[in-house]
């Protein structure tokens, strides 16, 4: 079999640390950076589901997109206005 095409889903190696910080509490959500879309991809969809907590995606100088439970939602666009833009992706 060959695959027909491919997608560049990331440029580097994501390594997310689950452990409790130094004061004992859990992660509320993970905060990560994405260079290749302007916009998150199916795997920080399958990544929030797999780690039950929301992921914080950074796209660009201001663009900040909130996922968690199966839907991606812009958090803020260029103006650094925080937004109400949903996309359900589930």
């Amino acid at each position: 079999m060959t695959a027909e095409s491919t997608d560049e889903l990331f440029k580097s190696l994501l390594i997310l640390d689950k452990n409790p910080s130094e004061g004992g509490g859990e992660h509320a959500a993970f905060s990560v950076s994405h260079i290749v879309s302007p916009t998150p991809v199916e795997t920080h969809v399958f990544l929030s589901f797999m780690h039950r907590k929301p992921f914080y995606v950074g796209t660009g100088k201001e663009s900040v997109w909130k996922v968690e439970d199966g839907s991606i939602s812009i958090e803020k666009m260029d103006s650094g206005r925080p937004r109400n833009r949903r996309s359900d992706h589930a």
